[in-house]
């Protein structure tokens, strides 16, 4: 290539990043769980060590050791990691994209319009997108992933190849399990694609890439075994188990992915031209873009929305979509004897229909009917089915609402304080307090529970959460917790505590109150809800029996509130409404004269209903 076709073809891998870069601003958003490596991230900064509970030995609740490094820097830095984080993520998406343009015109059988549609098949994926920044390193590991495949397998450079697995397995916990299939295809591809006779020469540089890396991995669980004291991280305990049930959860997840994004399945047609075109290196594409799903079907799946664990496996997925691109130009030529100019606007409008069809579940457009989708339905923890575009507006909801509790229970409680919770991300990052984890990524003794295969109740990763009153021998001071606000919530209060199950043998040890605090939400007044443990010298049972009129005297005072705030609207409307009348009666009157205007101050406009 040319110096100056070169040059020309960078600005071309730049560009094919901006619909991805313009998608992932339209999906970006920050993951409840990216909120718990951030607390991990904070304590080491302030010098508190690796810990989530500061006051407690370390746990290892992340499985992203590298990302929480980075997030401590920021953090000793006084900068924002809920920003800075999401930034490298959404650059190591764009980055994987520039990067696989610059693989495809080097090493693959594509023609330039070819390259282009694979790079944009990737990049206008909605989960590829939705997880470019979400706070995880769903995004980094992905670029390490396929650095290292296309170092080793493509490209048969073992020294960078090196570097991109030590990015891999730092980044993931289940990153030396990838590397070391990396590893494995590229011995297969080096032996059966080029004419060697000498075994050594294939397999050594590969040995010793291999062997650079698991060194590297066996003294990072050295250290996590003498620092935290096992040998896997507490979320492994958590999430990973195997048996038929947790199968089936994982192919229902797989399935409804597919019937979700459905060119995806026709991606793979392309398999076997990859082979025909080098039987080593093409395996090695398709074997790694069927590993994922086979992976996500193994770990029974994943509560997120969008695929997440599938993400990683996309960049592979798209190349076979080259594949099958590339084979319907050669078929359009050889077979149908089209002129260059009608096989590239075939190629384009192939391509154009995977691209449009992959983008339309991100704004909940389904090829797929609901009601064919909704028996795959394996989120048992969602009270109904949910569109991945639904359950990805859920998630970015429910980490709202997470921080904005974690902020009322820093405003309302003592640093001291004790509190139980299921969601510990953005609860447990902005409120500091002292977290028993029900999910047990966090918690060792939840995480060690033995369940039975067939108790699957929960959604992907839940299948252990224990109840509040698991923790009750430890005496935390919190049981329950929610912030309800506006004109609602004396009945946000009421629908909670009904759902909240409080036994009767401690309700004269944990009690209901709650108390107004000030959050800068902006949806009316606020209140921290919570199941406490009763003050030295109160009546546990005598408070339960004084919350019900409390709770009625604060609704009778919002309501009043709000028949007021109603009335003054509704005066100041009436007010306005007359002097534009009187306005218009005088310029009617008026001969040749000025027309009067009314001038309206902020302070007349009516006020938003609750």
């Amino acid at each position: 290539m040319t110096e100056g076709k070169s040059a020309t073809s960078i600005w071309v891998s730049a560009a094919l990043c901006l619909p991805y870069l313009a998608l992932s601003w339209r999906y970006r958003f920050m993951c409840d769980d990216a909120y718990i490596s951030f607390r991990y991230s904070r304590n080491l900064a302030n010098g508190f060590g690796i810990r989530f509970n500061v006051t407690d030995e370390p746990i290892e609740g992340f499985s992203n050791l590298l990302w929480v490094l980075i997030a401590a820097i920021f953090e000793a830095l006084l900068l924002d990691p809920t920003v800075w984080m999401l930034v490298i993520s959404a650059a190591s998406g764009a980055a994987l994209l520039f990067y696989l343009h610059r693989a495809l015109l080097a090493h693959l059988p594509f023609n330039a319009d070819v390259s282009a549609i694979v790079v944009l098949l990737l990049g206008c994926n909605p989960a590829f997108a939705v997880w470019s920044t979400s706070g995880l390193e769903t995004m980094p590991s992905a670029l390490a992933a396929f650095a290292a495949f296309e170092r080793l397998v493509l490209a048969r450079d073992w020294k960078f190849g090196s570097v991109a697995g030590l990015a891999l397995v730092s980044l993931r916990v289940e990153g030396i399990g990838w590397f070391a299939v990396i590893c494995v295809l590229a011995a297969l591809a080096a032996m059966r694609d080029e004419a060697m006779t000498d075994r050594r020469e294939i397999l050594q540089p590969i040995a010793i890439c291999a062997a650079i890396v698991g060194s590297f991995f066996a003294i990072l669980s050295i250290g996590r075994f003498l620092y935290f004291g096992d040998l896997v991280p507490n979320p492994v305990h958590v999430k990973v188990a195997v048996g038929m049930e947790r199968f089936s959860r994982g192919g229902q997840y797989l399935a409804l992915f597919w019937l979700t994004f459905v060119p995806q399945v026709f991606l793979f047609a392309g398999a076997p031209a990859a082979i025909r075109w080098r039987q080593g290196q093409g395996l090695a594409i398709v074997a790694l873009a069927a590993a994922f799903p086979v992976w996500a079907v193994a770990v029974g799946g994943d509560f997120m929305p969008m695929g997440r664990m599938l993400v990683g496996g996309l960049a592979f997925l798209a190349v076979l979509g080259g594949f099958a691109l590339q084979s319907l130009d050669n078929v359009a030529e050889h077979r149908w004897s089209l002129d260059r100019g009608v096989r590239r606007m075939v190629v384009a409008l192939g391509g154009a229909a995977l691209v449009i069809g992959n983008l339309l579940p991100g704004f909940d457009v389904h090829l797929i009917p609901n009601f064919a989708r909704e028996p795959l339905h394996f989120r048992h923890s969602d009270r109904e089915f949910m569109t991945e575009w639904a359950r990805w507006e859920n998630m970015l909801m429910n980490t709202r609402q997470f921080a904005v509790r974690g902020r009322a229970l820093r405003a309302a409680l003592d640093r001291d304080t004790t509190v139980v919770s299921r969601a510990i991300g953005a609860l447990g990052y902005h409120s500091e307090l002292y977290i028993y984890d029900q999910y047990g990524l966090v918690s060792r003794e939840v995480a060690l529970r033995e369940i039975s295969p067939d108790a699957l109740d929960q959604s992907p990763g839940h299948d252990k959460m224990v109840p509040p009153i698991f923790f009750i021998e430890y005496e935390p001071d919190i049981l329950f917790s929610r912030y309800v606000f506006g004109v609602n919530a004396a009945k946000q209060m009421y629908e909670s505590t009904n759902r909240w199950i409080v036994p009767h043998a401690v309700r004269d040890v944990y009690v209901p109150d709650f108390t107004e605090v000030d959050v800068g939400d902006d949806r009316g007044r606020g209140f921290l809800f919570v199941i406490r443990r009763v003050a030295d010298g109160e009546d546990g049972l005598q408070v339960w029996e004084e919350f019900e009129p409390r709770r009625l005297a604060l609704k009778r005072e919002l309501e009043s509130a709000k028949r007021k705030r109603k009335a003054k609207a509704k005066a100041k409307a009436a007010k306005a409404a007359k002097a534009k009348a009187k306005a218009a009666a005088s310029g009617a009157n008026a001969v040749d004269g000025p027309e009067d205007e009314a001038v309206f101050d902020e302070a007349d406009a009516p006020e938003a209903q609750e």
